[in-house]
């Protein structure tokens, strides 16, 4: 009596160590107020640059004529008037540029840096024009139970659907209908989920992903079956442990 009390004790002890949950499940829920759950497509804005940006930043003279030239390929050589690339932005958030020296970029669109410095250079070129484009732009993938990944946004008109793709599709045990996507607008973290897991749901693959974008597709919890299956050489250990105990407790 005892010692199926025991066998059945140490069992229930250990199965209850195995239950079902999600020990890597990311970004679950929360039950703090300030973060909802959008399920409108988010409005896309010009983002900022921020520290760690890489730019690339082209000044043509003469409101562009070299870079006309360059495009017609006339002669490249003629075209070499220009400083480009290379630029990244310091942890103080600012650029060192020729001719212009320490410039703060951090917190500006490119556009509005591009209109800074289009407004600085005139002191010293003739007529500049200026490209401003940011060359590192990346968001991070968390593909159901997968690991996570860094995927390089191509342009700026990479899609939903685009960046699930290149991160290999939907895992197994991915769940289509719970795909969210994190965003800062303004200072605060919106949170937006899709549903793809239908077909009259395929507008949300043409949803516009941004730099800095988080995307975590969610996965179905672990069911008992396969808690049972990862746990059976421990049981087995276990009974064998209790067979052994009786063995000896007899002796």
């Amino acid at each position: 009596m005892n010692k199926t009390f025991l066998f059945y004790w140490f069992t229930a002890l250990f199965l209850s160590s195995c239950s079902v949950y999600n020990s890597n499940k990311l970004l679950s829920d929360s039950k703090d107020p300030s973060y909802t759950i959008e399920r409108v497509h988010p409005k896309n804005q010009e983002e900022t640059i921020q520290s760690g940006d890489e730019l690339s930043i082209k000044i043509y003279p003469n409101d562009g004529e070299n870079a006309l030239m360059s495009i017609a390929s006339i002669n490249a050589e003629q075209a070499t008037a220009k400083m480009e690339d290379g630029f990244t932005v310091s942890s103080t958030g600012e650029i060192r540029i020729p001719l212009v020296g320490a410039l703060m970029a951090k917190g500006l669109t490119t556009s509005q840096l591009t209109e800074a410095l289009t407004l600085k250079l005139t002191k010293t070129i003739q007529s500049p024009y200026v490209e401003v484009s940011i060359t590192n732009q990346r968001l991070m993938l968390f593909n159901g139970k997968g690991a996570g990944q860094v995927i390089p946004l191509a342009n700026e008109a990479m899609t939903l659907m685009e960046v699930i793709a290149l991160g290999g599709g939907i895992k197994e045990h991915g769940k289509s209908n719970q795909i969210r996507l994190f965003r800062m607008e303004n200072g605060i973290r919106k949170i937006y989920e899709f549903d793809l897991s239908e077909i009259n749901n395929l507008k949300n693959a043409d949803v516009t992903v941004q730099n800095r974008d988080i995307l975590v597709i969610d996965h179905h919890p672990r069911n008992a079956q396969n808690t049972l299956r990862d746990a059976g050489p421990w049981i087995s250990i276990l009974t064998s442990g209790l067979v052994v105990f009786s063995i000896f407790s007899k002796l």
